[in-house]
């Protein structure tokens, strides 16, 4: 059976209204910033945040992105295709897991982290919203327009957040634990956002 490849991530990414995928996105970025910076949000915050073996992989390799001519994406056939990489790394990876599946697993961990941030009191929520739209230009979502995570819970409802999260930390681990804000506003039925 085919296991899914970053080209279908990223396809299933654009085909939901994100600009562009999170490959062609650390590509762009750059693999090494992008481990900088997931090494610091690992010392930050521990298991949250932990930073995968395949980023290290990749900069081991010299697969820094657009920058170095190849990263997740290349033109030069002489470059070992990132599969070969990922069959390596992780031989036993299920092969029963769709673009669509990865695609929910990354979205519910954005939605995760935007409870987080209200539950912290990291910035107001219309502030997330406006960070989440003008900052990683979170895609109007099927079921509004202009709107960003927090109205996508509200539309989606705690309750369905929370079951998601809970079937993710079977397989994730505890990085896709409900946050005890969303599970009372699931409890209560509660909204962000009283009225929009």
């Amino acid at each position: 059976e085919a296991r899914v490849a970053p080209e279908a991530i990223d396809e299933e990414a654009r085909k939901r209204g994100w600009p562009m995928g999170p490959f062609t996105l650390l590509d762009f970025v750059g693999i090494d910033v992008t481990v900088d910076v997931a090494r610091f949000l690992t010392e930050s915050y521990g298991d949250r945040m932990k930073m995968g073996t395949l980023l290290g992989e990749m900069l081991k390799l010299g697969r820094i992105g657009d920058k170095a001519g190849v990263g997740f994406y290349s033109n030069d056939e002489s470059k070992e295709p990132v599969g070969n990489i990922l069959e390596r790394l992780y031989p036993n990876r299920r092969a029963d897991v769709s673009a669509a599946n990865i695609f929910e697993r990354m979205m519910s961990g954005v939605l995760k982290e935007a409870v987080c941030a209200v539950e912290n009191e990291i910035a107001s929520k219309e502030d997330i919203e406006l960070g989440a739209k003008a900052g990683i230009f979170f895609p109007d979502s099927e079921f509004f327009h202009k709107e960003g995570p927090l109205h996508t819970i509200d539309k989606m409802g705690a309750s369905t957040l929370v079951e998601k999260l809970e079937r993710l930390e079977k397989d994730g681990g505890t990085r896709f634990s409900p946050r005890p804000l969303l599970r009372e506003m699931a409890d209560k039925e509660e909204k962000f956002f009283a009225s929009w």
